[in-house]
């Protein structure tokens, strides 16, 4: 199992290879915090961030090992993808069985090592939020098996890392642990609440230890609303974009894709169910004809240009896993005390449900994807695949014809990710460039106007420059070394507000940046539209009052507004006269 899901995650990630980062969408603060912490500065008090600790801590230490480089963080990302996908492995092993378990990690590895849109676990938009599910899951993983040490131990451990990464993972996988031991017979009921209570004291006491640490000496104020305080009540603009990833900004077309998808589902489960039904019996040529049938299916899928597949206008086949989970756990949880099998899936099931709260009505992984989507995509699958394999298909008079159809269905679909992946990616469509953190594709609109900055901004940077992009650029500061004086890496809707912009624009006036970019990223799913215009207004004044445009790149004239359907990039130099920083 293990050597064919790195297969099949290798063949993934060189179906898209280089084309993880999205430079203006998340990708930028993924690299520039990492760095200025490595510089000194401290999280939360001189660097604006979201979440937990642990992820930008995680990035550090692969940078402070492998050098500024993209391949330092993908190589981050590469081992929380195994942390993560691993996890799933051995919790839906304990939960189903070895066949589900490696058709849906198989499958899984296909889809996520080279998602589009910033979803590729090797540069994913939140190392933090691929982090916490590794834990979290890493955590059941480790509770759903007999009791040791060893496995409390290492249940602790995950733990801790999902509540230092994003803490309502981890409440999830350690309310898991708590509400599972108090369904488990009452022989052994004692026992294992005393588990359960050692394992969430000793992860959630790690936790708070590294908590403590990160926030030592920062200032309450820098918490809210530029803090992980924040998400306790986040601002319109970030629900909008919560809505929107969950389908529930247009219900309606929601629930049409999941019950698309569920008809889709359905057909193959009610296949897969007469093959192994008695009247079939154990008949190999009727199972191998149906399998040519689907290989077929997939070839004709695969025949015609990126748009134009009856693959890329359906529903993904997982679409209704979030819903499904979360009914197939409660009625688990409502039986009769469960074993050691039926706590694992209640595990598998629960934790899913919870990341898939998300991504509701929203759950899409084909042409297109949200990088919310990727991440929970290998509990979604596992739980596809134990329902399939281990519950419906073993109910059947003739489990093995049912089981060789569905394995045939998976394998599909592996094929399909991989395809769509090379499909979308192409060279012509994704040149290369070279920087000095290393080489990346972009998509041609964007790949020019990025190389040209880039370049001009080689020749005239001198040593000790400084650098901020708007609404993100951190990657200017990654691959050429220039400081950030801003706290802030990304400026989106929602976050900055009638306090904090003015703060900001007074760090403008007074030691702002030699440089400033302005990329022409629209922030529609927000609401507001464009930097300057539509948000921070005050701080887009702030740099046309000290600043002069130096240089534009892109087929956009120099006037053009950002949400112009022409990419662009534009310099921005301090005025001779104004201080800098």
């Amino acid at each position: 199992m293990a050597a064919i899901t790195v297969a099949a995650g290798g063949l993934s990630a060189w179906a898209s290879w280089r084309t993880w980062i999205v430079p203006f969408v998340d990708s930028s603060r993924e690299m520039s915090v990492p760095v200025r912490l490595l510089a000194g500065e401290r999280l939360y008090r001189d660097v604006v961030y979201y979440y937990g600790p642990a992820g930008p801590w995680l990035e550090s230490l692969g940078i402070a090992l492998g050098g500024r480089h993209f391949a330092a963080l993908e190589a981050v990302g590469l081992l929380a993808a195994i942390l993560l996908i691993g996890s799933v492995a051995v919790l839906a092993v304990r939960a189903g069985s070895r066949l589900s378990a490696a058709a849906a990690c198989i499958w899984a590895a296909a889809v996520c090592m080279g998602a589009p849109n910033g979803g590729s676990f090797l540069f994913p938009y939140s190392f933090g939020a691929l982090f916490a599910l590794g834990g979290a899951f890493l955590a059941l993983a480790a509770a759903a098996g007999p009791a040791s040490r060893l496995r409390n131990g290492i249940a602790a451990a995950g733990l801790a890392l999902a509540l230092a990464s994003r803490p309502e993972v981890g409440v999830g996988a350690l309310a898991l642990i708590l509400a599972v031991a108090l369904r488990v017979p009452v022989s052994v009921r004692r026992a294992e609440v005393r588990r359960a209570a050692a394992i969430t004291l000793a992860g959630s006491a790690a936790a708070v230890a590294v908590w403590a640490v990160a926030l030592a000496g920062v200032p309450a104020a820098a918490l809210s609303p530029e803090g992980p305080l924040a998400l306790l009540s986040p601002p319109a603009e970030w629900r909008n974009v919560y809505r929107a990833v969950s389908g529930l900004a247009d219900p309606a077309a929601g629930v049409n894709a999941v019950a698309t998808a569920l008809f889709l589902d359905l057909a193959i489960l009610g296949t897969a169910a007469i093959l192994g039904s008695a009247r079939a019996g154990w008949r190999p040529q009727a199972v191998l004809g149906v399998a040519l049938l689907v290989v077929a299916l997939v070839t004709a899928a695969l025949s015609a240009g990126p748009g134009a597949r009856v693959e890329d206008a359906l529903p993904g086949l997982l679409a209704p896993m979030p819903i499904v989970a979360g009914l197939a756990c409660l009625l688990w949880f409502l039986r009769a005390p469960v074993d050691p099998g039926g706590r694992a899936r209640l595990f598998l099931f629960g934790m899913t449900a919870i990341a898939g709260i998300r991504v509701l009505l929203g759950t899409s992984y084909g042409r297109i994807t949200t990088p919310y989507s990727i991440l929970v995509f290998p509990g979604l699958a596992s739980c596809a695949a134990v329902l399939a394999f281990d519950v419906i298909a073993r109910k059947r008079p003739n489990p093995k014809a049912a089981r060789v159809f569905l394995a045939v269905v998976f394998a599909g679909a592996t094929t399909l990710a991989i395809a769509r992946g090379a499909r979308y990616h192409p060279m012509d469509r994704f040149p290369s460039i070279r920087t000095p953190a290393g080489t990346l594709r972009l998509p041609a609109d964007r790949a020019q106007a990025f190389s040209e900055t880039l370049r001009w901004l080689e020749a005239r940077a001198r040593p000790g420059d400084s650098l901020s992009g708007f609404p993100e650029g951190g990657i200017f500061n990654f691959t050429l070394g220039l400081s950030n004086p801003l706290r802030e890496d990304q400026i989106v809707p929602g976050h900055l507000d009638a306090t904090t912009e003015p703060r900001v624009v007074r760090r403008i006036v007074e030691r702002g940046p030699r440089f400033v970019i302005l990329a022409n990223q629209p922030t529609a799913a927000f609401g507001p539209v464009a930097f300057g215009r539509d948000y921070a207004r005050g701080v887009w004044s702030a740099v046309l009052a000290h600043y002069r445009l130096a240089a534009s790149f892109g087929d956009a004239p120099p006037d053009a507004p950002v949400g112009d359907p022409r990419f662009f990039l534009r310099i921005y130099e301090r005025n001779a006269s104004a201080p800098s920083r």
